[in-house]
C-alpha cells in the first residue's frame, strides 16, 4: 500500500515537471516569433524609403473611392436630372474602359494632379442653373435709399471742461486789462499831484535817461506794476529816485493770493548823497515786521547794527523798532516832527533807512569776491499806500503831506555832525569790518596769485618751445633754470653796519 502511493506521487511529479517545461518552451517560442516579426517589419520599413508616400496614396485612393460612391449614388440627384456631362454615352464608356485599362496595366497618375483637380459638387450645378435663370430674367437693380437721421447734438455738460478753460481765460484777460489800467492810474495820480513840489526842489524832474537831451515830466514804466520818477539837480545829492511798487493787479493769481495775504502798495523815496556831505553812521527805524526783512537783506544793517533798541523811549508806537550804530543819531533823526507824522498817519510810514555803507544787493555766501563791494550814502524813506488791494486815487493823494517829511529827514541826515567819540567809534567799526573782509578773502587772493604765477610760467615755457634759434633757446633755458634756483634758495636779509 505504501509503495503504491509512493509510486503515484512519483508519477504525478514527473507529469508536473514535464508540463512546466512544455509551457516554458511555448512561451519562449511565442516571444521569439514576435521579436523576429517586429524586427523584420522594421527592416522592411527602413529599406522602403517610399513607405510613407504609399500610405498617403492609400488614403487618397480611399478618399477617391468615397467620392465616387457619392457621385454614383442615385438618391442624391433628382429623378428628372439628366446626365452630368454633355458627352454621349459611347464616349463616356470608352473613357471608363481606358481608365480601367490604365489601372490594370499599373499606369501611375500624378498625385498632385489628383490633389488639386476640381471636385464636382452638386451645388455647382444648382448655382449654375440659378445664374442662367438670372441672365434670362434680369432683376431690377435695387435703389439705395439713405434715411434722414437727425443729427445728435451733445449736451452742454459734455463741454464743461472746455467752457471752464474759456471762462478762466476770459477772466484772466479782463483782470489783466483792469489791473494794468488801475496801476497806471494810481501812478499817474501820484505824479500829477506832486509834480509841482518836485519841480520846486529839483531842476530836472522826470528824466528818462535814455537820450543825451534832457527830457522832463516823464514817468518811467519798469513793468505793469512798477513805475519810477528820477529827479536831479539839488545841492548835496546826486539825485532822487521815487519808485511806486504796486500790487500786481494785472496778475489774477497775485490778486487771489492777495485776498488771503493782503499787502500794501509802497512808495519808496531814495536820496543818493554826495560822499563829503554825510558823516559815517548807519541808522534804521520802522515797523518791526518790515524792518526785520530789511535787516536780513541789507549787509550794512546786519554788520553795523546787530542790536535793536526800543522805540517807545523815542515816542514811537510799540510796533516800531530802532536799529542804530550810534546812540546820538537816533535822538537827532527821530525828532518831534517825525513822531507827529507817525501818529497822524498810522500804518503809512513803513521804515526809514540811513547809511553810508549801503550796498544795492547783499552778496551771497557762495559768491567769491576779492574786492570789497562799492558802497554809497543813501536815505531811503518807504511809505505804505492805504487801501491795500482796493486802493484808489484818493488813497495815493493822502500821502502828499508826507513827501515834505522825506526832504526834512534828508536835510537832517546830510547836516548831522557826529561828536569826536562817535566818529572814532564809527571809524573803528568800519576798520574792523574791513579787516574781517580781508581775512575772509585772503585765501581767495592767494589762490588767484598762484594761478597768475602758473600762467606766467606756462607762457615762458611756451615761448621757449616756440623758439627756433638753438642758441637763443639755450640762453632762455639758462635764464629759466637760474630763476628756479633763486626761488629754491632761502631768503635772507643783508644788513650793512658802518664802522664808527
Amino acid at each position: 500500500m505504501f509503495n503504491t502511493e509512493r509510486y503515484l506521487f512519483f508519477q504525478a511529479g514527473r507529469f508536473l515537471r514535464g508540463y512546466w517545461c512544455f509551457s516554458i518552451l511555448i512561451i519562449l517560442h511565442l516571444l521569439f516569433g514576435l521579436t523576429h516579426g517586429s524586427s523584420k517589419l522594421a527592416v522592411d520599413h527602413e529599406d522602403n524609403e517610399f513607405a510613407e508616400f504609399e500610405e498617403f496614396d492609400v488614403d487618397q485612393d480611399l478618399s477617391h473611392k468615397a467620392a465616387k460612391g457619392v457621385y454614383t449614388d442615385s438618391t442624391s440627384l433628382p429623378a428628372d436630372a439628366g446626365p452630368l456631362t454633355d458627352q454621349p454615352e459611347a464616349v463616356r464608356l470608352d473613357e471608363e474602359d481606358a481608365t480601367s485599362e490604365s489601372e490594370d496595366y499599373g499606369i501611375v497618375e500624378d498625385d498632385f494632379g489628383d490633389e488639386f483637380s476640381p471636385v464636382i459638387d452638386q451645388t455647382d450645378f444648382v448655382d449654375t442653373k440659378a445664374a442662367e435663370n438670372d441672365r434670362k430674367n434680369p432683376r431690377p437693380a435695387p435703389t439705395l435709399k439713405i434715411a434722414d437721421v437727425p443729427a445728435q447734438l451733445k449736451n452742454w455738460h459734455d463741454y464743461s471742461v472746455e467752457l471752464g478753460f474759456i471762462v478762466g481765460l476770459l477772466l484772466y484777460m479782463v483782470n489783466y486789462v483792469y489791473g494794468k489800467t488801475k496801476n497806471f492810474n494810481l501812478a499817474s495820480a501820484w505824479f500829477d499831484a506832486n509834480r509841482d513840489f518836485l519841480a520846486e526842489n529839483f531842476s530836472i524832474v522826470g528824466d528818462d535817461g535814455l537820450s543825451q537831451e534832457v527830457n522832463q515830466n516823464v514817468m518811467i514804466k519798469e513793468s505793469d506794476s512798477s513805475y519810477a520818477v528820477w529827479c536831479s539837480g539839488r545841492q548835496g545829492c546826486f539825485g532822487m529816485l521815487a519808485q511806486l511798487k504796486l500790487i500786481k493787479r494785472q496778475d489774477l493769481s497775485s490778486v487771489l493770493i492777495g485776498l488771503f495775504r493782503p499787502r500794501f502798495d509802497t512808495l519808496s523815496i531814495k536820496f543818493t548823497l554826495c560822499p563829503e556831505d554825510m558823516d559815517p553812521y548807519v541808522f534804521a527805524v520802522g515797523q518791526r515786521r518790515s524792518l526785520v526783512r530789511v535787516v536780513a537783506e541789507s549787509s550794512d544793517l546786519s554788520m553795523y547794527c546787530s542790536e535793536k533798541k526800543s522805540a517807545e523811549k523815542l515816542g514811537l508806537p510799540s510796533n516800531f523798532t530802532v536799529y542804530s550804530e550810534l546812540g546820538e543819531v537816533a535822538a537827532n533823526i527821530v525828532d518831534p516832527k517825525f513822531t507827529a507824522a507817525v501818529a497822524k498817519y498810522p500804518g503809512c510810514i513803513d521804515y526809514l533807512h540811513i547809511s553810508d555803507q549801503y550796498v544795492a544787493s547783499k552778496p551771497n555766501d557762495s559768491e567769491s569776491t576779492t574786492k570789497p563791494p562799492v558802497t554809497s550814502k543813501v536815505v531811503i524813506f518807504v511809505l505804505n499806500i492805504p487801501g491795500k488791494l482796493n486802493a484808489a486815487e484818493k488813497d495815493v493823494l493822502s500821502l502828499k503831506p508826507l513827501l515834505p517829511l522825506a526832504f526834512h529827514i534828508f536835510e537832517k541826515a546830510r547836516r548831522l555832525r557826529l561828536s569826536r567819540e562817535a566818529k572814532q567809534k564809527a571809524e573803528k567799526n568800519r576798520q574792523c569790518v574791513q579787516e574781517s573782509f580781508l581775512k575772509t578773502t585772503h585765501a581767495q587772493r592767494q589762490e588767484a596769485a598762484q594761478q597768475r604765477r602758473e600762467e606766467r610760467a606756462r607762457e615762458r615755457k611756451e615761448r621757449l618751445l616756440a623758439e627756433e634759434d638753438p642758441e637763443r633757446q639755450r640762453r632762455l633755458e639758462k635764464l629759466e633754470l637760474k630763476k628756479e634756483r633763486k626761488k629754491m634758495q632761502p631768503r635772507m636779509k643783508q644788513l650793512k653796519i658802518k664802522a664808527a
